[in-house]
């Protein structure tokens, strides 16, 4: 167990798999094949993407198909 470990809600947003797309009056889900990371700000059409978002999607042919992380302890 570690001690003064806190738990602390993300900072960037949500990272999905996929897409809500409109078919017939009706909003579903659609299958992807690449991440997306979205801030934590919601409006009518959906999610605000992060300008993270692009930033790793240029470096990856378009699709953003790995996310680098950084750890915080050994």
């Amino acid at each position: 167990m570690l001690k003064g470990l806190a738990i602390t809600p993300p900072v960037l947003g949500r990272i999905s798999i996929g897409k809500v797309v409109e078919k017939n009056g009706k909003r579903l889900p659609e299958k992807d094949d690449q991440f997306t990371i979205t801030s934590q700000v919601q409006s009518r059409d959906g999610w605000l993407l992060h300008p993270l978002n692009e930033a790793l999607r240029n470096g990856q042919d378009g699709k953003l198909r790995s996310i680098p992380i950084r750890l915080l302890f050994n």
